[in-house]
Formats: C-alpha cells, sequence, structure tokens
C-alpha cells in the first residue's frame, strides 16, 4: 500500500512559500507566486468549480504521499532543484475553456505519462512503496483528464476539428 501522509502535513505553507534555498543543498526550491491564482474564474459555473475543488483535494493528497515517501527516502522539500514552470503556465488562466486546455489536456494528461515511465524504473530496482504512491496518482489523474475531455468537447466550437480547437 500507499505510505499514510503525515496528519501534520502543512499544506498551506508548502504550496504558498516563496522561493527559498534549501540551507543544506543551497538549491533553490521555486514554490508558488503569490500573484498566481489558478482556478480563480469569476465567471465560472458551480459545477465546475466543484470540479476544480475535487481535483485540487487528489492534487493535494498525492503531494502528501510524495511528501510522506520523501521522507522516507531521507529527502526534504527543497532538497534538489525544481522550477516555477507550472506557476508561469497557469498565472494567466482566465477562463473555465483555457483552464481545461492548459490544465485538463496538458498537465494532467502529461501526469498519465510520468507516473507510469517512473512506475517501471522503481519496480525495476523493487521500491513497491514509491510503485504504490504512482499507482494512485495515475488512477486520480485518468479522472481529471477524462473530466477536462468531456468539458473540451462540450465547450469546444462545434465548427472545428478538436485539434483545431485545442
Amino acid at each position: 500500500p500507499a505510505p499514510t501522509p503525515p496528519p501534520n502535513a502543512d499544506m498551506a505553507s508548502a504550496a504558498n512559500a516563496e522561493t527559498r534555498t534549501n540551507a543544506n543543498s543551497g538549491y533553490a526550491c521555486a514554490k508558488r507566486p503569490r500573484r498566481s491564482r489558478p482556478g480563480r474564474i469569476p465567471d465560472a459555473p458551480a459545477g465546475f468549480r466543484m470540479g476544480i475543488a475535487r481535483t485540487m483535494v487528489e492534487e493535494q493528497r498525492h503531494l502528501r504521499l510524495y511528501l510522506a515517501r520523501m521522507v522516507q527516502l531521507g529527502v526534504a522539500l527543497g532538497d534538489v532543484p525544481v522550477n516555477d514552470f507550472f506557476w508561469r503556465c497557469t498565472e494567466t488562466i482566465a477562463t473555465p475553456y483555457d483552464y481545461v486546455l492548459r490544465m485538463a489536456l496538458t498537465f494532467e494528461q502529461a501526469n498519465l505519462d510520468f507516473p507510469k515511465l517512473w512506475r517501471e524504473r522503481f519496480a525495476t530496482v523493487g521500491d513497491q512503496d514509491t510503485v504504490d504512491v504512482l499507482d494512485v496518482v495515475y488512477r486520480d489523474e485518468i479522472g481529471h483528464v477524462r473530466a477536462g475531455l468531456s468539458l473540451f468537447r462540450a465547450w469546444r466550437d462545434p465548427g472545428l476539428s478538436e485539434w483545431e480547437a485545442f
């Protein structure tokens, strides 16, 4: 089974912290810029907002699982370099349709590839705990992409092919 997330994992500070340097490693650890507000779309339908909220709950669970596994392996958040690419790509989302295109059909879809690739590599070295985490993430991402694809198909201009609408 996947490792149990620590009950006191401070998701808010992990997600909202400014860029900092880890004293032990010297690596920059870029976090969400405070000016960015992905998912805050004033005219979005209530059902769409609830869908985003459900996805965020699952994404926070993924982060807790990753953080718990990192702790088990002796790695702390900030010990390895990261960048703010994700946040830079999402900070200008302005409409529900744009959210679906950028998040569900781009980032979430990429997350279908990531766990499968790394699952195989961790299985090869016998790390079943990490395999279990990646299996949870993969199953959740299928639902995220399915929901986004459904909205994309419902909202796209019917006069355009899916390729043209994307």
